[in-house]
């Protein structure tokens, strides 16, 4: 049974926000920093005058809870997002965000100078070999979670053309062609549906 036309605007929704979560998250985790610190050089020197907020935001920044917050919540909701589109896509998921919060905490709480330093200075000299561990280990969990998020899920054809096809076979007597349209859309699918295995096992005795 398809989902109806709200239900699939829904999922695409909480998708959406998801990922938007997840994409302020991890610009706040990566750059925080190192805009802070650009904008303040910025200000000083007398080149922007910023409103109070923004102000406030250059001296104090957004709390590492904010951060994680953002990250957990865009997390959680790109996994309930996920979970008609199989296991196998939902685990991904899961293990996905896992690495993704774990290098925003890592960024967070050894990154900050580090970053400062990569993408700020261009005397990459200043960094020492503490920080290319740091800078490795960000690199790593950040590749596996867009690995294992950006895996697309396996698409099968819908199940009730699965059943109507075997149905139709069933009632023709299993001529030839029928049975070849029921293997085909058996084949299709990643888990194949009862009736077209009887209709796969008929077409393998039909051609031996």
């Amino acid at each position: 049974m398809q989902p109806s036309f709200v239900g699939r605007t829904a999922h695409a929704g909480v998708s959406f926000l998801a990922k938007l979560l997840l994409l302020a998250g991890l610009l706040l985790a990566l750059g925080q920093t190192t805009f802070r610190q650009h904008a303040r050089v910025v200000i000083e020197r007398g080149d922007w005058k910023p409103d109070s907020v923004v102000t406030t935001y250059v001296e104090q920044g957004f709390s590492p809870g904010i951060v994680v917050g953002a990250l957990i919540m865009g997390s959680l909701l790109l996994i309930v997002a996920r979970r008609r589109d199989g296991g196998a896509h939902f685990a991904r998921g899961f293990v996905g965000c896992a690495f993704m919060l774990a290098g925003a905490i890592i960024s967070l709480a050894l990154g900050g100078p580090v970053l400062n330093n990569f993408f700020g200075g261009p005397d990459w000299s200043q960094l020492c070999p503490g920080d290319y561990v740091a800078l490795s280990f960000m690199a790593l969990t950040f590749g596996l979670s867009a690995v294992l998020l950006l895996w697309p899920a396996r698409r099968g054809i819908d199940r009730s053309l699965s059943e109507s096809a075997c149905q139709s076979a069933r009632g023709s007597g299993w001529t030839p062609a029928r049975l070849a349209v029921c293997w085909f859309v058996g084949r299709s699918r990643t888990s194949r549906h009862p009736r077209c295995r009887t209709g796969m096992t008929a077409v393998k005795q039909t051609t031996t």
